[in-house]
């Protein structure tokens, strides 16, 4: 009698309950018959990690000498992910991808967020073009599948930052030379307009550089452009610019 069984590496009790007509089973490897492994009903074979094709063989007695050879196909599965906190920027690409040791290809790969399925990525690798802060923040995971042996874990976790966003300002200030101008900028998001630090640049110098949203240029004497950037820890950055044209 041959018996045929996969193991994923750990331990393996072999247990047998043959009809005997005298008390007793020895366990040998099929390739070292002289002595036995061990006496008894079951045989634990310890964990393993390397791929094997071990046979073993039980003798027993039913009215005459009788063995059952079990082969043992030992198939490790380990899995590794990437673990580590990444932080893009809306419309980024983002990737989180699986290393797995085993002498065969596993039957199942699943990837979820948030312990929940993400529809159709089944593949070591997965990507997205462009992520969003409502749809793909959170925290990733997987789950591996092979001859019943699971593996599964957490992989990255993400956060978005959403991009902060101010109505751009499309036609320029026309001031009288010598008067001043303020400029307001109109923050989207966040959406309770409060942003860290806004700065104010005039071609290389910066003119202003604090947490308001508007700067007033007193005595205007020339045309220009300001080029304003808007940032945040919580947020990527934002720009925008300003003209401002002397009426002469």
């Amino acid at each position: 009698t041959n018996r045929e069984i996969y193991t994923c590496g750990g331990d393996v009790e072999l247990k047998v309950n043959y009809a005997t007509t005298q008390p007793g089973y020895d366990w040998y490897l099929a390739s070292d018959m002289s002595t036995p492994l061990k006496s008894g009903e079951s045989f634990t074979i310890p964990e393993d990690r390397t791929s094997s094709v071990k046979e073993y063989v039980v003798k027993f007695y039913n009215k005459c000498p009788t063995s059952a050879r079990i082969i043992v196909h030992n198939v490790p599965l380990t899995v590794t992910a990437e673990a580590t906190l990444d932080t893009l920027c809306e419309k980024s690409a983002f990737s989180v991808q699986l290393n797995y040791e085993c002498s065969e290809n596993p039957e199942s790969i699943q990837w979820y967020k948030d312990a929940q399925v993400l529809s159709g990525a089944t593949d070591k690798l997965y990507s997205k073009n462009s992520v969003m802060k409502a749809t793909d923040e959170g925290q990733y995971s997987y789950m591996v599948k092979n001859r019943g042996c699971k593996a599964e874990g957490d992989a990255k976790k993400l956060t978005v930052r959403r991009y902060i966003n101010v109505t751009d300002i499309t036609e320029p200030f026309i001031v009288e030379k010598n008067q001043s101008q303020t400029i307001q900028l109109l923050v989207n998001v966040p959406e309770d307009g409060r942003i860290k630090n806004v700065t104010w640049k005039d071609g290389a110098s910066v003119v202003q550089e604090s947490s308001s949203t508007s700067y007033t240029e007193t005595g205007v004497v020339k045309d220009h452009t300001y080029n304003i950037t808007l940032s945040d820890p919580d947020y990527c950055d934002g720009n925008t610019t300003a003209t401002i044209y002397v009426d002469a």
